[in-house]
């Protein structure tokens, strides 16, 4: 059914809720709340029942039920002062009392065996299905990690939040091998993933492709190989690579198209892929180029968090590059910018990246290892939360925890946009624990981004100087100076806050080294 009061709408066979237009992200449990709220709107429905209907025979606090009806509240402009919508009735329960129109919707596994369908429209934010893995080879091991992968897969990319995935029953009605342009006008989706799991002998091999259904244009691949020994144990290691690059692949091609359309034909999502697409480039003209996109993103959808998130990351990073020329009123609006994505919803990974970043810079360890452990929470594939969060472990000086993080993230996005950047960090904390050489070698490849900024160039002679290679640290801090002249070790300890003497030490002495 699809249910309308005012300028919302709920659509249960699709299980989303709009606003004027605009896709709403919901938690499961809020929108199932709202749902059954709406579905009996002609009664009380009480706390109870509601306690039951979400959460089932599971054991739960009266709290969650309340932080679920402000969210639902929040979701459908409605807060508990007015509660024009929701209506709270006193030691009772709830009442949905908003006008409602109520018609048929078009289900998801209906559409999926109605070959002459008409297709159904793309949702404004990226959108993807994940069909089921084909098993190849020996029939029992190999179907259970093919529904192992498949499931797990679609859960690690809907906890995202990033993608509007469609639902592993729905995706089911699908043969692994179909025509990827049906699929997509069937089910509405820019992107599908499509998977087979082989099993001959001992031997295990997982491969995946991500195409653009419309085009038929493959964006990403890739193959795993391993023991059947190690099958089960490899499975969940198997799905959060799977899943981090494929969310990496789909935000490349997002950007890709937003910057393809008109400005003025920009919706919220994709004026945020156009801003996202000029975020990580660390230049004066692309932050502000940045900042636009993001802030047209914000007026279109208010409630967008990653929209505030990466207007969090522009201030943050032109007080981390130097670019700043208010450098504690930008570190405070990257701040304030990042709580409010947090505000707007509390499940987004990338708002809680965001405020962690801003406590790195403000030194506060505690605070960013709490918001980027959330980050991960919410989404475990989130490779920039991990390398944050190996940043945070390196100038806490833990150097396992941080090369463990590190190592970690550039597996799940080995075509990062920020992987010079975790090339850095890694490499200072190799150089930091006496893998100088290591750090050497990871460090040069991370100088020659083109995206690679004063804090790399400065960083990489520190690495080199520890490794003993004068003339390479001496012509990295050239470029240094020819960016800015007065750059030293005092600026960049003001952005990188070594909590450990020794390693302030060591870094005295290698930029004394260069001097």
């Amino acid at each position: 059914m699809k249910y309308r009061f005012g300028h919302t709408s709920v659509d249960t066979g699709r299980l989303e809720l709009r606003r004027a237009g605009q896709r709403i992200a919901l938690e499961p449990q809020v929108l199932a709340v709202l749902i059954h709220l709406i579905e009996n709107r002609d009664r009380v429905v009480s706390r109870d029942e509601l306690l039951r209907h979400v959460w089932g025979e599971r054991s739960v606090s009266d709290s969650a039920l309340s932080v679920r009806i402000r969210a639902a509240r929040a979701a459908v402009g409605d807060d508990g002062e007015t509660q024009a919508i929701i209506r709270t009735i006193q030691r009772t329960g709830y009442r949905f009392t908003a006008a409602v129109e109520a018609s048929a919707s078009i289900s998801l596994a209906a559409a999926a065996h109605a070959p002459d369908a008409t297709p159904m429209p793309l949702p404004e934010e990226p959108s993807l299905v994940v069909l089921p893995f084909q098993p190849i080879g020996e029939p029992a091991l190999a179907e259970i990690l093919a529904q192992g992968l498949t499931s797990d897969v679609t859960t690690g990319i809907g906890r995202s939040g990033a993608l509007f995935v469609i639902s592993r029953g729905t995706a089911a009605q699908f043969a692994p091998a179909c025509d990827v342009r049906e699929v997509g006008g069937k089910l509405g989706v820019r992107y599908v993933a499509q998977g087979s799991v082989q099993v001959t002998g001992r031997r295990l091999r997982v491969e995946v492709a991500l195409t653009e259904a419309e085009s038929r244009h493959e964006l990403w691949s890739e193959r795993y190989d391993g023991q059947v020994e190690d099958a089960l144990r490899i499975q969940q290691d198997i799905a959060e690579l799977l899943v981090g690059a494929m969310q990496a692949a789909v935000e490349r091609a997002e950007q890709k198209r937003s910057l393809l359309l008109p400005s003025a034909n920009l919706d919220a999502w994709t004026a945020y892929h156009r801003g996202a697409a000029f975020m990580f480039r660390f230049r004066a003209d692309e932050c502000a180029h940045a900042e636009h996109y993001f802030r047209r993103s914000i007026e279109l959808d208010p409630r967008a968090p990653r929209a505030y998130a990466g207007l969090s990351f522009v201030h943050y990073q032109r007080v981390y590059t130097g670019m700043s020329q208010d450098r504690e009123g930008d570190a405070l609006r990257a701040r304030d910018l990042a709580l409010q994505g947090v505000a707007a919803d509390a499940y987004d990974p990338m708002a809680h990246w965001a405020l962690g970043r801003t406590s790195l810079l403000r030194g506060e360890f505690e605070a960013a290892i709490q918001e980027l452990g959330t980050a991960i929470a919410l989404n475990p594939s989130y490779a920039g939360a991990h390398y944050s969060l190996g940043w945070a472990y390196m100038l806490c000086g833990e150097r396992a925890r941080s090369d463990e993080c590190n190592a970690l993230a550039r597996r799940l996005s080995p075509f990062d946009p920020l992987m010079f950047a975790m090339q850095c960090v890694g490499a200072v904390n190799l150089a930091l624990g006496g893998r100088t050489g290591d750090a050497a070698a990871l460090v040069e490849t991370a100088v020659l981004h083109p995206n690679a900024h004063l804090v790399v160039f400065f960083a990489a002679a520190i690495v080199y100087a520890l490794d003993g290679q004068r003339e390479r640290a001496r012509a990295l801090m050239a470029r240094v100076r020819a960016i800015a002249p007065d750059y030293g070790l005092a600026d960049y300890l003001r952005v990188m806050q070594f909590r450990s003497p020794g390693d302030l030490e060591r870094l005295r002495r290698a930029f004394a080294d260069l001097r």
